[in-house]
């Protein structure tokens, strides 16, 4: 789709100020107070189900997976935690990053297999749409969060692969203060890929922590590691931009626009 062609764009993903409330899709009409959540849980997408009924079997995501358990293991764990508390936002993170999908982000499939696993989730649950990468997952999670509750959360717990803690500690790090104090940030690692030592001996994880390194925010094209042109490979709809409308990242977080080198 055309990145030009906003209005029809807009009708998929909200039109800017309206976001995903349960199951039902951006742009409903739907009413509800957020000032009441106060901590944010985040379950950051690693892929898009095409079925959320049946989220274990590998035809059921766009695209190969090694074991799509691991994933839900990361799901069930965010709405553990997100239960605890009446004053929990829980809100699965992830965009348009695949075409053959469609318009189905991973945040929204993430939600929809966390309302079939588990009811009750619609009453505290909402899909960030739109982040390409894990600095942007936590980025917009918290930007969203600020929009629907009109304040900052007080806690921010993160569910996701036990190897990825230290790069993820690192983006949340290079977020302003005014949106997360690093001892307000908690990582929760749910589990670890069956390859793990493959990812370990050929330095996969190393590369991506080292890209973040060379370019913390992921917008200067033409660096090492070419972190920008993977998150813009990563938005084939060529939707990310309305990001910063929808979550106000102008005021909150000017440093995500794109540069060149």
């Amino acid at each position: 789709m055309p990145v030009n062609n906003m209005s029809a764009v807009e009708k998929q993903v909200g039109g800017q100020t309206k976001v995903m409330l349960g199951s039902t899709i951006v742009g409903t009409t739907q009413v509800k107070d957020f000032s009441q959540y106060r901590n944010l849980f985040i379950v950051p997408g690693h892929g898009i189900c095409v079925d959320p009924a049946q989220p274990l079997e590998n035809k059921s995501w766009s695209g190969a997976l090694d074991d799509p358990k691991f994933y839900v293991e990361h799901i069930d764990a965010g709405i553990e935690g997100a239960l605890r508390d009446k004053s929990n936002l829980f809100m699965p993170s992830g965009g348009f990053t695949r075409k053959a999908a469609g318009f189905r982000s991973e945040g929204q499939s993430y939600l929809q297999i966390a309302e079939v696993r588990k009811p009750e989730i619609i009453e505290n649950g909402v899909a960030e749409i739109f982040a390409v990468d894990s600095l942007r997952n936590v980025a917009y999670s918290i930007a969203l969060f600020n929009v629907l509750t009109g304040h900052m959360p007080d806690k921010v717990y993160e569910y996701g692969w036990t190897f990825k803690e230290p790069r993820l500690r690192f983006n949340a790090e290079s977020l302003p203060t005014k949106m997360l104090n690093p001892r307000d940030f908690e990582y929760k690692g749910v589990n670890n890929p069956p390859n793990l030592a493959e990812i370990e001996e050929k330095g996969f994880e190393k590369k991506a922590f080292d890209a973040y390194k060379a370019d913390p925010y992921g917008v200067t094209f033409g660096l090492p590691g070419k972190l920008a042109e993977k998150n813009a490979l990563r938005d084939p709809f060529g939707v990310n931009q309305l990001a910063y409308r929808a979550y106000r990242l102008d005021e909150l977080m000017p440093e995500l626009a794109p540069k060149r080198a």
